[in-house]
């Protein structure tokens, strides 16, 4: 209860905060997950790096804690591994999810991880907070975020750009923000396919 009147008293917007936690206890967080399933198949080797408490299905849970120090849950992983010096073989996975997770590490050492794991034509899920939507006061009371993600270009950091930062890029882009299409603008998602043949890019 006092999450909630806190809130209220920072957002100082009570409509739009109403909306998101009746949307939240409605449906939860589904959406992120609708948004990138079609990326995870069965009978393929599919990670969520940072899964905390949600498990999904067809992946291996991956997390560095056992209690998430922010929210006090328990996680629910099947391996505990650091999210930037995974214990799997290079060109190995298929699907990587990493949902809500971005945000609390340093970008390009975690990309460079997703490169060694991800197999070429495999890809890579994101699913980020969106701080234009949530507002600085609640975005950073979690003091994990080290830095902000939104889905404008021109706000923020700019994730885009350094995901496919010029023609040697390893990643292609094969969507973009599929929820703030759907009215879920509280979080956006990214996900981009490992070239399967990267002539100019070196590892």
């Amino acid at each position: 209860m006092n999450r909630i009147l806190e809130d209220f008293l920072w957002e100082k917007t009570p409509l739009k905060t109403f909306l998101r936690k009746a949307k939240c206890k409605l449906i939860g967080d589904a959406p992120e997950y609708w948004a990138i399933k079609k990326y995870i198949t069965c009978g393929a080797f599919n990670l969520n790096v940072g899964c905390g408490d949600k498990p999904i299905k067809y992946t291996i849970g991956v997390d560095d804690y056992t209690l998430e120090t922010y929210t006090n849950r328990k996680v629910q992983c099947d391996i505990i591994g650091d999210a930037l010096n995974l214990p799997f073989r290079d060109a190995s996975v298929d699907t990587v999810v990493a949902r809500h997770i971005w945000e609390h590490l340093p970008p390009p050492r975690f990309l460079k991880e997703m490169e060694r794991v991800i197999k070429p034509g495999g890809y890579l899920c994101i699913v980020l907070p969106n701080i234009d939507y949530l507002g600085e006061r609640v975005y950073f009371r979690d003091p994990t975020h080290l830095w902000a993600a939104s889905p404008d270009p021109d706000r923020c950091f700019q994730i885009l750009p350094l995901l496919l930062p010029g023609t040697k890029t390893p990643w292609t882009l094969v969507q973009f923000n599929k929820l703030g299409k759907w009215w879920y603008p509280w979080s956006f998602d990214i996900v981009v396919r490992k070239k399967i043949a990267t002539p100019d890019y070196k590892n």
